[in-house]
């Protein structure tokens, strides 16, 4: 259905926990995100906490087709700590990268 209505560029759906993925099907992008949430399966102890983020999609009303790209956003990349640990009460200020 996707190929026969010529004007799908991508397809995403939900999550897989610790897996992220994206492929192109003759010329539709397939894929999926990591957990964003508490919970993730597939690894043990403090590293279920490590791959925690989410799929960003970039849009630009001035690229042919308004989609422009997708890329990862993990929670580490950006500083923010994700371990089992105790948090603090009050949040930490936003690093600039975040803003």
């Amino acid at each position: 259905a996707f190929l026969e209505r010529g004007d799908v560029r991508g397809y995403f759906v939900g999550h897989d926990h610790v897996n992220t993925y994206v492929g192109n099907y003759y010329g539709v992008e397939l894929g999926y995100g990591p957990g964003t949430g508490f919970g993730a399966y597939g690894l043990s102890g403090a590293e279920r906490n490590r791959l925690r983020g989410a799929r960003v999609f970039e849009l630009d009303e001035n690229h042919p087709g308004i989609y422009k790209d997708t890329r990862l956003v993990f929670a580490k990349d950006l500083g923010i700590d994700l371990t089992a640990n105790d948090q603090p009460i009050v949040p930490q200020p936003l690093d600039p990268r975040q803003l």
